[in-house]
């Protein structure tokens, strides 16, 4: 466990040292025209008087752009973006075993384990428009438990329980997640991006035949890289998609979302009665996640543990 933290602090550290020095070099060289910043924090409503606000770090945008962005206004802006949310999720349940010799083990239709699981998640991120972007996402643990006979002996911690075996189950499980984003092609109303992951996933398997139980902790520390769609039709509404493929050693995984985020306009009646606005901008959304981890078992390099989710979630979430 003190590996994966070591593991997870520089990985935290080599993304962070990334993003400063690209950052650091697009203000050198701005490149091409920035845009406007999609999701984290879309272009403000105009009014009387007001453009959509300066573009960051670049040369001012196609005429055919000036509806969504503006020129830039005086030298390189150094503007931090933060956004904080909490997501809901109901997603389908997957646990299970697998061996070559075909003497898996199915916790779900096996052991009887929850077939669905309801869970959160806490989200921020911080977001050096227009380019760079750095996520944390935790989600909150959850349990599942489940008995049934073992159709195959299974080793849990320093105890082998053995096939036909009347056990009690249980585990718990979380997850951290950390993401860099580099956007390579930013236009005025998308954005694509490549995007470097880390995952550490927090799984505890817990055993009990009646007269032996024991436990075990399973933590593979994942590094990612994928990509990052963004698209933003219209000042209310935004749309993205991630997708990531994770390794390290002997283990791999794969994570894809893809999420729909509506934002109402909270200045549109401090407008009206001459009140000036604020910078918050709360959003709801809708989305829909897949995420999997294979890992190799220890005991034996011919099977294999496969745990993870998929299903739709909500979110309420705020940009600063």
């Amino acid at each position: 466990m003190k590996k994966c933290v070591v593991r997870s602090f520089v990985v935290g550290i080599a993304m962070l040292s990334i993003m400063i020095i690209a950052q650091a070099a697009h203000c050198q060289y701005p490149g091409f025209n920035p845009g406007f910043n999609p999701g984290i924090n879309p272009p403000p409503q105009p009014g009387p008087g007001r453009g959509m606000g300066p573009a960051v770090c670049g040369p001012p945008p196609p005429q055919g752009c000036m509806s969504i962005c503006s020129a830039p206004k005086g030298p390189c802006e150094r503007r931090w973006k933060f956004e904080a949310g909490v997501r809901g999720f109901q997603t389908a349940n997957i646990a299970r075993i697998h061996a070559t010799d075909h003497t898996g083990l199915n916790f779900i239709n096996e052991l009887n384990f929850s077939p669905s699981l309801l869970f959160g998640e806490v989200y921020a991120g911080i977001r050096f428009p227009p380019r760079l972007a750095f996520n944390y996402s935790f989600m909150i643990p959850v349990e599942d438990h489940g008995h049934g006979l073992l159709p195959r002996s299974i080793t849990v911690g320093e105890t082998l329980f053995t096939a036909g075996s009347n056990v009690t189950g249980k585990a718990t499980l979380s997850l951290h997640r950390w993401e860099g984003i580099y956007y390579a092609a930013v236009r005025c109303q998308s954005r694509i991006g490549v995007l470097l992951m880390g995952e550490l996933p927090v799984l505890k398997l817990e055993m009990d035949d009646g007269v032996t139980e024991d436990s075990e902790d399973i933590n593979p520390f994942l590094l990612g890289v994928g990509a990052v769609a963004e698209f933003s039709p219209e000042n209310h509404l935004f749309f993205k998609v991630k997708a990531a493929y994770t390794f390290l050693n002997e283990h791999s995984g794969a994570y894809v979302d893809g999420e729909a985020r509506y934002f109402p306009d909270i200045n549109e009646r401090r407008r009206r009665v001459g009140l000036p606005t604020v910078k918050l901008r709360p959003y709801l959304s809708v989305g829909y996640r897949y995420r999997m981890t294979w890992c190799d078992l220890e005991e034996d390099e011919d099977t294999y543990l496969q745990f993870g989710y998929y299903g739709p979630y909500a979110a309420v979430g705020v940009v600063f």
